[in-house]
């Protein structure tokens, strides 16, 4: 029996890939907790086995290695996978710019991998020093949107939008220009990471965040007033403040700005989706939905660097109100894997559960002292009584977190599996056999 550990830092984006993954590993017959990032950080490594994700450092380029070095005395190889690994703005310099920022790859050890989502960002990898090997392996949280999985989900994904189906979907984007936090603190000397980017960069996406939100909700009552039998789902992105579009759009009646659950039941349960610059482009294009890349008329090349590439040249291109209408009942095909260069994998589930039973250098069950026992049933009340209750990060959804359990149910009925899922504390969840 091998030992998974699997962060969660954004549930709405990573919880169904996680239960998924955790699943297919746990009917393997390996043992894997599924925790919120800085869970084991906070109350300590106490068994070995391998980590599957992209806060080993926590931050990005520089970084402490505080939290590495204690992973790797506890025994733990790292398998860096990360779940923000390739759609970026700019051109493709800058892209791979931007994917080095995210990690040395000369920091990880012999025993360490790092898990690609395609082709250009394991060359890009290589191109730097390093020890550990790079696999293409693809990213859950695009795997889970094949067509494979739709009628697993369909019960789970009408009770997450209250039954809602065959909407016209918005997704939003624009957490740079539309953030939860003050404006003025986006700006302040202490940004992290600031220092790298280029000049003016910060107030160059604010300028055509906001340029590119009011456009999206100008659309709203355009197709609110000419399409008044559909229904229009407005879903920002998590780091998004809901108020400017509750306000704006509380007098269309058949608008909803929703934001419960993550992306995938929203996207599975829609007609079509409407983005500029949305990753969940690329979701919805697996998922075999009609996609409408918004750029409205007067784009400037500032909006170009600000804006992810890939997600814009997916499905129909719209310039104006009047073409998305057309769009959203004309004639299409999706993209002919636009995305292959940079998601070149889609099965990662089974390639990375594959791995983790191939590989030699993961120690198994290594007891640690009283936290962790041979037996599971030990496991899981040694870790219960260790754990501070009150130690939590305040900023996760712990309830929210609680629907994992559904969701490892979900996935045992698709691999059918029977494996179980314990809570053991706020934060952490463990999936065995």
């Amino acid at each position: 029996m091998k030992t998974v550990f699997l962060p969660i830092e954004v549930l709405s984006r990573e919880l169904t890939a996680r239960a998924f993954l955790s699943t297919k590993l746990a009917n393997n017959g390996n043992k894997v907790y599924v925790f919120e990032h800085t869970f084991f950080d906070r109350n300590g490594w106490k068994e070995s086995g391998v980590y599957i994700g992209k806060n080993c450092f926590r931050t990005e380029v520089p970084y402490t290695k505080e939290y590495y070095l204690s992973m790797k005395k506890s025994g733990v190889s790292v398998w860096y996978l990360d779940e923000e690994g390739g759609v970026y703005s700019g051109d493709k310099e800058s892209q791979e710019k931007r994917l080095l920022t995210r990690i040395d790859p000369s920091d990880l050890q012999e025993n360490d991998k790092i898990l690609s989502w395609g082709y250009w960002q394991k060359k890009s990898y290589e191109s730097v020093c390093h020890v550990s090997p790079v696999i293409i392996s693809g990213s859950p949280n695009f795997d889970i949107l094949q067509s494979k999985y739709h009628n697993s989900f369909l019960d789970y994904d009408l009770n997450i939008t209250g039954g809602k189906k065959d909407f016209i979907l918005i997704n939003t984007r624009f957490s740079l220009g539309n953030p939860k936090q003050q404006v003025d603190s986006m700006f302040g000397n202490k940004q992290p990471h600031s220092e790298k980017l280029p000049d003016f960069f910060l107030e160059f996406s604010y300028i055509s965040d906001n340029k590119m939100m009011f456009s999206m909700i100008e659309l709203c009552f355009y197709l609110s007033k000419l399409l008044p039998n559909e229904l229009i789902i407005i879903r920002p992105h998590p780091s998004e403040d809901l108020k400017i579009y509750n306000t704006l759009t509380k007098k269309l009646k058949n608008v909803l700005v929703i934001h419960k659950g993550g992306a995938e039941p929203w996207i599975r349960m829609s007609k079509v989706l409407i983005h500029n610059g949305c990753t969940t482009a690329v979701q919805a294009d697996i998922a075999n939905k009609r996609v409408i890349s918004f750029m409205p008329d007067g784009s400037s090349e500032l909006d170009k660097e600000c804006v992810p590439e890939i997600p814009n040249k997916i499905g129909i291109v719209a310039t104006t109100n009047e073409e998305v209408l057309s769009a959203i009942n004309s004639k299409y095909s999706n993209s002919n894997n636009i995305w292959k260069d940079t998601i070149s994998e889609l099965d990662s589930i089974e390639i990375i559960s594959k791995l983790v039973n191939e590989d030699a250098h993961i120690e198994s069950m290594r007891n640690h002292g009283f936290f962790f026992r041979e037996r599971v049933k030990g496991v899981v009340r040694g870790i219960a009584n260790y754990i501070i209750p009150s130690r939590k990060n305040k900023g996760f959804d712990y309830e929210e977190f609680s629907t994992i359990v559904d969701l490892v149910k979900i996935a045992n009925d698709h691999y059918k599996s029977n494996v179980r899922c314990k809570k053991i504390t706020n934060g952490c969840y463990c999936i065995h056999k």
